[in-house]
């Protein structure tokens, strides 16, 4: 991954995380929800600026392409 992708993205989520914010302080938006919200935007900065960490996670998983990694949790909540 490019440099400058990573820094948009990691920009991207950061401003997404203060309008986060910004909903929470004019309750607009439940503690819940944006609990979890934070958690994917965490989740995101992490892997973007490390982008080899998808490719470790899914080879302890046993999982042979990384990208079917990334959407393994989507998988599993949506059928919770």
């Amino acid at each position: 991954m490019n440099i400058r992708i990573q820094i948009i993205v990691v920009a991207i989520v950061v401003a997404a995380l203060v309008g986060l914010i910004n909903l929470i302080r004019r309750n607009k938006l439940q503690l819940k929800y944006a609990l979890l919200w934070f958690g994917l935007g965490i989740g995101i900065c992490v892997f973007a600026c490390f982008p080899g960490l998808t490719s470790y996670l899914a080879g302890v998983m046993g999982i042979y392409t990384p990208i079917i990694c990334c959407f393994l949790p989507a998988f599993v909540f949506r059928w919770r």
